[in-house]
């Protein structure tokens, strides 16, 4: 649905979004699901990935952080995430971020296939029993992490940052900023360590306080 002239354009502006960043030498690929153009290309560069991408780690902090949820008949309530740093298993039990629930795994379910467990790197749909549809929330997080009172008491980060080159602005003591983990999204404020400001090129360390905790 879209003609050349709008595509170069769009090309134009992604190539000076990225300048700067690991995404700036990064193929563009069009596709579209009108005609089918384009799904070839992309079939094929995907499977050059498989040559130059390691198999995420399990390091046994497995976190999803939530960016869907329903209820579905017969089954409760299901969240749905990218699985990160560790498995879950069918039975399981695990914590669910921010409500500090627990629940136990009834289900898993992963490119549309029950699995009885789930890998990092996985799109993952999970059943639980003992948290509701009301504590799982987009932004939110199912964790087999057992201390998130933890994060709660502890609510300031430690950040290494680097300024894009490009970047419009230069980060100064107490500048709101917002910052985007998994699904979770929160505004918050910034001191910077030993410097008075980190302008566009250079990097330091920031101390973010979120206005809400935050679980990483």
């Amino acid at each position: 649905l879209v003609d050349e002239a709008t595509l170069a354009s769009l090309r134009k502006k992604i190539h000076h979004c990225v300048q700067g960043s690991f995404l700036a030498e990064q193929p563009i690929l069009p596709i579209s699901a009108a005609t089918g153009a384009g799904f070839e290309k992309l079939t094929d560069h995907l499977n050059t990935l498989t040559e130059t991408i390691s198999a995420r780690q399990d390091i046994g902090k497995a976190r999803l952080y939530i960016d869907r949820v329903f209820v579905k008949q017969g089954i409760g309530s299901v969240a749905t995430g990218t699985l990160k740093d560790g498995c879950f298993m069918v039975g399981q039990t695990v914590n669910v971020w921010p409500s500090l629930e627990k629940g136990k795994i009834k289900a898993l379910h992963s490119n549309s296939l029950q699995v009885s467990s789930a890998a990092p790197s996985q799109r993952t749909a999970i059943s639980l029993t003992g948290a509701g549809k009301d504590q799982l929330i987009r932004g939110g997080a199912i964790t087999s992490i057992d201390n998130l009172e933890y994060f709660n008491r502890n609510p300031v980060l430690s950040l290494q940052v680097e300024l894009l080159k490009k970047a419009s602005v230069t980060l100064e003591n107490k500048r709101r900023a917002l910052l985007l983990v998994g699904t979770t999204e929160m505004e918050g404020e910034i001191r910077l360590f030993g410097k008075t400001q980190i302008a566009p090129g250079e990097s330091g360390i920031v101390f973010f306080r979120p206005d809400k905790p935050v679980f990483t």
